[in-house]
């Protein structure tokens, strides 16, 4: 039962944007046959109220193949963050940790091979030399102070399959390719089904209009008899009237 991504955030800053970053990974290139693509954890949907909250963060890292960052001056000054990062420092490769910068400045100097700390401002002290090379990392900056921050931007689901390509070892193409092709057959499966509820409610309805019409005619009928019988009962009556008394 193990993870194929952990997510370490702020829950101050970046809240929203890990919850988003857990459902996007849950969807991507997932086959209809499972409930999700990826088994990510996040501590708010993950763990109950009655763990005890370090020790199953570690056994949740210790059991994940990969450590999601959600990078931001918050998240430097979160001691549970360094937490997470000195565990995967101590345990992990550092091609398994993927940074998702949300805000702050994260710059390589490539002199040094390691971040420019005195321009860095998104990661902590804890990462220095933990990179040989620059890593890429993807920047949703601009979606986190705006509105497009949302499964339905483009921009966030571009950077969701690059973040997912990663985990699950595949070009982005390969995987856009797969998750697009999943989405049109959802789609087609979703098309199909409706319209064979919409001609199913038609005829549905053609059949109760038809009855409720038969109704209609069937009273209309009954209606105009009786009212023929009160109209011959009617001249009966007027002619017994009319005819002279003995």
């Amino acid at each position: 039962m193990g993870y194929d991504a952990f997510i370490s955030y702020s829950q101050r800053a970046d809240r929203h944007i890990a919850e988003f970053l857990q459902k996007a990974l849950h969807r991507i290139a997932k086959p209809w046959y499972r409930m999700r693509a990826l088994r990510v954890f996040r501590d708010a949907s993950s763990l109950s109220a009655i763990e005890d909250l370090p020790g199953a963060l570690q056994s949740a890292l210790a059991a994940s193949r990969f450590l999601v960052l959600c990078a931001s001056p918050q998240a430097d000054a979160s001691r549970w963050v360094r937490q997470e990062l000195d565990f995967w420092r101590a345990h992990r490769d550092p091609a398994h940790l993927l940074i998702v910068l949300t805000d702050g400045e994260i710059v390589w100097d490539p002199q040094s091979g390691s971040f420019d700390w005195a321009q860095t401002t998104a990661l902590p002290l804890h990462l220095d030399g933990f990179f040989s090379c620059e890593p890429l990392w993807i920047d949703v900056r601009r979606l986190k102070a705006s509105d497009l921050l949302t499964l339905r931007s483009l921009e966030f689901w571009d950077n969701a399959v690059a973040l997912a390509a990663s985990i699950h070892g595949k070009p982005k193409d390969a995987l856009d390719g797969d998750d697009v092709r999943q989405h049109r057959r959802t789609l087609r499966v979703a098309w199909g089904g409706g319209i064979t509820l919409l001609v199913l409610l038609g005829s549905a309805t053609g059949i109760g209009w038809i009855a409720l019409q038969e109704r209609v005619q069937k009273e209309e009928q009954r209606e105009l008899a009786a009212a023929r019988r009160l109209t011959q009962s009617a001249r009966s009556i007027s002619a017994e009237n009319g005819k002279p008394r003995g």
